[in-house]
C-alpha cells in the first residue's frame, strides 16, 4: 500500500516543487528573452489574443504550448514571466515523470533524485524560465516513451490510452516529435509479438 501511495504521491510533489520553484525564480528575478524566445512570445500573445474572441492565428509551429501559456497569462495578467508559466508547467510534468520512472525502475531514491537533478540541471533551469519549445517536447517525449513501457506491449489498456493522448497532445507542441519516439513505437511493437501468447 505504501508503495502504491508513492507512485501517487512522489511524483505530483516532484511536479509541485519544480513549479513552485521556477514560479518563485520568475517573480523575484524575472528576465528578458533569449534566443528565439521573442518570437514565441509574439506567438503566446497572439495566441491570447484569440482566447480573448480574435482571430485563431496561423503559425509555423504547433500551438500547444503557445495556448497553454495564453491561457495562464489571461487567467494571471499578460506579462512576460507569466506567459513563460506555461513552459514552467511543462517542467513540472518533467519533473513528475521523472519521479515516476525513478520509482518504477529503482525505488524511492531514484524517485527523489531524478526531479531534484533535473531541477538543478542549468539547461533545463533556464528553459524552464523561457519561452522556448524545447522543454516542452522533452516533457511530451519523455511521457509517450514511459507511457510506452508501461503500457507492456500494448496490452494494457489505460497505458495504452493514454499514449494515443499523449501522441496527439505531443504533435500540438512540436511537430518533429515523432523522430524521437518512434523507437519506443516501435520497441513497444515488437514487444508485442515477441510476447504474443
Amino acid at each position: 500500500m505504501a508503495h502504491a501511495v508513492g507512485l501517487a504521491v512522489l511524483p505530483l510533489f516532484a511536479g509541485a516543487v519544480t513549479g513552485w520553484w521556477h514560479t518563485r525564480w520568475l517573480t523575484e528575478d524575472g528576465g528578458l528573452p533569449v534566443g528565439d524566445a521573442a518570437g514565441h512570445l509574439a506567438n503566446v500573445a497572439r495566441h491570447l489574443a484569440w482566447l480573448k474572441g480574435g482571430q485563431l492565428p496561423i503559425e509555423a509551429f504547433p500551438p500547444g504550448l503557445y495556448v497553454t501559456s495564453a491561457a495562464i497569462a489571461r487567467e494571471l495578467g499578460p506579462t512576460v514571466d507569466h506567459a513563460a508559466m506555461g513552459t514552467v508547467a511543462f517542467a513540472a510534468l518533467l519533473a513528475a515523470i521523472g519521479s515516476w520512472l525513478g520509482l518504477r525502475a529503482s525505488g524511492w531514491t531514484a524517485g527523489v533524485v531524478i526531479p531534484l537533478a533535473l531541477l538543478s540541471a542549468p539547461l533545463l533551469s533556464g528553459a524552464a524560465r523561457q519561452v522556448l519549445l524545447d522543454l516542452p517536447a522533452t516533457a511530451a517525449i519523455a511521457a509517450i516513451w514511459v507511457l510506452a513501457w508501461e503500457s507492456r506491449g500494448y496490452r494494457r489498456t489505460v497505458p495504452t490510452l493514454l499514449l494515443g493522448l499523449a501522441l496527439g497532445l505531443g504533435a500540438l507542441i512540436k511537430y518533429t516529435l515523432f523522430i524521437w519516439v518512434l523507437q519506443a513505437l516501435v520497441l513497444t511493437g515488437a514487444w508485442m509479438f515477441v510476447r504474443a501468447p
